[in-house]
C-alpha cells in the first residue's frame, strides 16, 4: 500500500508528533508499505527517517497548491496528517 505521512513540524523539534510520525514511518515500512513522509522545512527531520521512506519536504518557496498537487499525483492509498 502506498502511504503519504505529513508532519508539518518534523525538521522543527522533537516532541510528541514528530516521534509518533517516524515510529509509524517504520513502522510501516517493515511492514512492506511504500511510504512518502511530507514535513515543512528545508532541514532534514529532526528524528532519523528510515532509509527506506522517500522524504518530500513543503519549500516554503511555492505554494501550497503545488505541493497538493505533488501529492495528489502520488496517489497514495491513505494520507496521515499530523
Amino acid at each position: 500500500m502506498k502511504l503519504f505521512i505529513f508532519c508539518s513540524s518534523l525538521s522543527g523539534g522533537k516532541g510528541g508528533a514528530e516521534r509518533l510520525a517516524t515510529t509509524l514511518v517504520s513502522e510501516m515500512i517493515n511492514r512492506g508499505h511504500e511510504v512518502y513522509v511530507g514535513y515543512n522545512g528545508y532541514k532534514d527531520p529532526a528524528y532519523t527517517q528510515d532509509s527506506r521512506a522517500i522524504l518530500i519536504p513543503w519549500n516554503r518557496r511555492k505554494t501550497i497548491e503545488h505541493y497538493q498537487k505533488n501529492v495528489v499525483e502520488l496517489n497514495p492509498h491513505c494520507c496521515f496528517v499530523f
